[in-house]
C-alpha cells in the first residue's frame, strides 16, 4: 500500500513545491512569480492531493487486521532553525510539540502522521527587536519495529513538509513589493523569506516501550530541506537545510 502511495504521489507532482500565505488552512493561493523566489505551479492542487493521498492510508483494508492509535510527539531541537552572520541574531525555541495519528500494518509496519510547531525568531544585534517565524511541519513516516521483549526498537523513513508563517504587518519592508518576502526592522532589510513551504527526506531511530497505559517512544531523528526558508547560503540570514532533533513520542 505504501508503494503505491508514492507512486501516486510522484506522477501526481505531490513532492513539488508549492506555496501558501498565512492564515494556514483558509488562504491557499495562485501561483506567481516573484523575483528570485523559486514558486512551483498548481500549488493548490498539489496541497489537496497530499492531504487525500494521506487520508486514504487510514481507509481500513478488509484483508488485513489494522490497528490506529492517537497520542502526542515533542521534543528539542538539537540544532538551530536558522543561522546568523554579519551583525544579525537568530534564536530558536527549544521545543517541539503536536499531535501524532498511528496506522499499524502488517509484518511490524506502521504509518505514522504528525504535525509539529516549532518557533524561532531573528533580528540585528544592534536592535532589541525580533521577528518571530512559526514554522509548521507535517512529516509522513513509515516505521518498522524489530520484535523485542519489553523495548522494541524501531526506524523511520519517510517524507516531511513545512509551512514558515513569519511576523506581519509592521515588519513587512514598506517601500518593498509586499510578494517579495523581504521583513524588515526599523525600514532596513532583515531576511527574505524565500520559501513559506518546503519540503525533505527524514530518517530516524528510536525505541518504544510501555509505561502503564502509555507507550512511550524517544527518538532520534534527521529531516534534510531541499530549499531554505529563508535567505541563501550567503544570506546574513539563512535558515538551515538539515534539522536534527531529539523527540518523545506517547501514544494512548
Amino acid at each position: 500500500m505504501t508503494a503505491l502511495f508514492l507512486q501516486a504521489a510522484h506522477r501526481q507532482g505531490m513532492f513539488q513545491r508549492f506555496n501558501m500565505q498565512r492564515p494556514l488552512i483558509s488562504t491557499i493561493y495562485r501561483p506567481r512569480e516573484t523575483g528570485n523566489i523559486r514558486v512551483p505551479t498548481e500549488g493548490t492542487r498539489q496541497l489537496r492531493i497530499a492531504f487525500v493521498l494521506t487520508a486514504l492510508l487510514f481507509i481500513p483494508s478488509p484483508t488485513r487486521a489494522q490497528s490506529v492509535s492517537f497520542g502526542v510527539t515533542g521534543g528539542v531541537p538539537l540544532n538551530n532553525l536558522a543561522t546568523a552572520s554579519e551583525g544579525m541574531v537568530s534564536t530558536t525555541g527549544r521545543y517541539t510539540i503536536g499531535p501524532a495519528l498511528r496506522v499499524g500494518l502488517p509484518r511490524a509496519f506502521a504509518v505514522d502522521v504528525e504535525f509539529l510547531y516549532k518557533r524561532f525568531n531573528f533580528g540585528f544585534a544592534s536592535n532589541p527587536a525580533r521577528i518571530g517565524v512559526h514554522r509548521l511541519e507535517l512529516p509522513l513516516l513509515l516505521r518498522y519495529g524489530f520484535r523485542g521483549s519489553s523495548v522494541h526498537a524501531f526506524v523511520h523513513a519517510g517524507v516531511s513538509f513545512n509551512w514558515a508563517i513569519p511576523g506581519d504587518g509592521t515588519n513587512s519592508c514598506p517601500n518593498a513589493d509586499p510578494d517579495s518576502g523581504f521583513y524588515c526592522i526599523g525600514n532596513k532589510t532583515s531576511a527574505q523569506l524565500r520559501h513559506e513551504h518546503t519540503y525533505g527526506p527524514v530518517l530516524g531511530a528510536g525505541a518504544e516501550f510501555k509505561l502503564k497505559a502509555l507507550r512511550l517512544a524517544p527518538e532520534f531523528r534527521v529531516t534534510r530541506w531541499v530549499d531554505r526558508n529563508f535567505g541563501t547560503q550567503d544570506s546574513p540570514l539563512r535558515s538551515n537545510l538539515t534539522q536534527v532533533e531529539l523527540l518523545l513520542e506517547l501514544k494512548f
